[in-house]
């Protein structure tokens, strides 16, 4: 009904909201269940494959994602005339530095691991990782 609405133009903000799943409408209840699906999803599709994966590699991966999609949100804002305000560009800047120091703790992390579990036979066509030597 609110996607006829929607394509007459008569839908309400209100309308569409309710339809929105938002972040921060879940409990903590929802992100383990999001969490827990995610891994046995995981699990059904690549097994063990971890073994065989610097796995702190794909965690690098993620978190620089997450920089690079804050950044495309930003830009989304921009490009539909949406006024950032100030208190949301310092959220974003906290998230950013929230983010660089988990990067920091990754790598101290990462000092501390044996040279046997940082191989990357499963890695695939990493994006830079592989090119660099």
């Amino acid at each position: 009904v609110n996607q006829q609405k929607e394509e007459m133009g008569v839908i309400t903000r209100l309308e569409r909201e309710e339809e929105l799943r938002r972040l921060h409408h879940l409990t903590s209840n929802d992100f383990r269940e999001w969490i827990q699906a995610r891994k046995e999803e995981g699990q059904k599709r690549y097994g063990d494959a971890h073994l065989k994966r610097y796995g702190l590699v794909d965690v690098a991966e993620e978190l620089q994602d997450s920089l690079i999609e804050m950044e495309l949100v930003l830009d989304r804002l921009q490009k539909q005339g949406i006024k950032v305000q100030p208190e949301l560009k310092e959220m974003i800047v906290a998230f950013s530095g929230l983010v660089g120091m988990a990067l920091s703790a990754l790598l101290a992390i990462d000092k501390d691991l044996p040279d046997e579990v940082c191989t990357d036979e499963r890695g695939g066509d990493r994006i830079w990782w592989g090119r660099k030597k």
